[in-house]
Formats: structure tokens, C-alpha cells, sequence
């Protein structure tokens, strides 16, 4: 997997507040490697568009709610914010037109997966590339902010106040 720059292998790096908030000692991540600090953005919520769809509002409402919790965000991520709340709006419009596409009759259609095109051939059906294209784009800005499964495992247990599994030592 390739990083976030041309030519940077491995792995994203997460932001400095994730790394600091499960690592070993107090300015250390988890591995015990000393993390650098961020630049000192005035750590904000961002201004709410008023331009947002329904949707992509509601999504900005708990993103931002979680994002402040772990004090990730900054004025100037609010255009990222917007367009990854945007994308989830996307996602979900383009999965209800894909079940409202669907044919329940005909097994070839029954969840809107397959419809036929303008050759009468069977193929994808049209909302199922804008539902799977939408989906990828709202990970990678999930994965932007931090808000993976994993990382929120490890939230979930240093938030608990639980001792850190044994194998965390061996495998970081």
C-alpha cells in the first residue's frame, strides 16, 4: 500500500493526537519513538456549510462531534469535511436509487445490481458504480481523519482505562 506522497511507501501515517493517545509514555507513540509536534493549528471545529445537503449535514454534525472529542480538527479542514460528507450523501442517494431500481419479479434485477443497457445485454446496473465509487471515496477520507476500525479499538480501550493487551507490547 502506498502512502499519502509520491515515491512514500508503507502505511499513512496518523495524525499526532491518534499517536499520542495510545503511546507508551508521554510523547511517544505507541512503539516508543518520540512524535513530532504538529503545527500549532488553532484546533476548532470548522464553520458548518450552508450549502450542505440534509444528509451530508447530518454526517457533518457527527463527524465534527467526534473529530472535536479527539481535538483533530482545524478551520481549514472544513472544504475536506464538506466534500467527504458530500460523498456520503452521494453513497446513500445512489444506494436508495439502486433498491428503488430494482425489480423484485425478475431475479436478474431483484436488488438492482444488473439492468440491461441499450444493446439489451445484461451489465451492472448504473446507481451500483456511483454507490461503490462514493463508498471508496468516503473510506479514504475517513482514513484522512482517523476514523477507522482499528484506530477506533484502540481509542475504545485507552478511553475505558484498560490495561493494554499483552501482545500490544510485542507487536505495537
Amino acid at each position: 500500500m502506498s502512502g499519502g506522497h509520491p515515491g512514500q511507501q508503507g502505511r499513512k501515517s496518523e495524525p499526532a493526537n491518534l499517536k499520542l493517545l495510545h503511546g507508551r509514555s508521554p510523547g511517544h507513540d505507541s512503539g516508543g519513538r518520540p512524535v513530532r509536534t504538529p503545527p500549532a493549528f488553532k484546533r476548532v471545529a470548522p464553520t458548518k456549510p450552508s450549502h450542505l445537503t440534509p444528509m451530508a449535514s447530518q454526517m457533518w454534525d457527527l463527524l465534527v462531534e467526534e473529530l472535536m472529542k479527539l481535538n483533530l480538527l482545524k478551520e481549514a479542514d472544513g472544504p475536506t469535511l464538506a466534500i467527504a460528507c458530500e460523498t456520503y450523501s452521494r453513497w446513500l442517494d445512489a444506494k436508495r436509487m439502486r433498491v428503488e431500481a430494482k425489480d423484485a419479479t425478475n431475479p436478474m434485477t431483484r436488488y438492482g445490481l444488473l439492468g440491461l443497457n441499450a444493446s439489451s445485454a445484461w451489465t451492472v446496473g448504473p446507481w451500483v458504480r456511483v454507490e461503490e465509487q462514493a463508498g471508496r471515496e468516503f473510506r479514504s477520507f475517513c482514513n484522512e481523519f482517523g476514523l477507522s476500525p482499528s484506530a477506533e479499538m484502540r481509542l475504545a480501550k485507552e478511553a475505558a482505562g484498560g490495561d493494554p493487551d499483552e501482545n500490544d507490547k510485542l507487536f505495537g
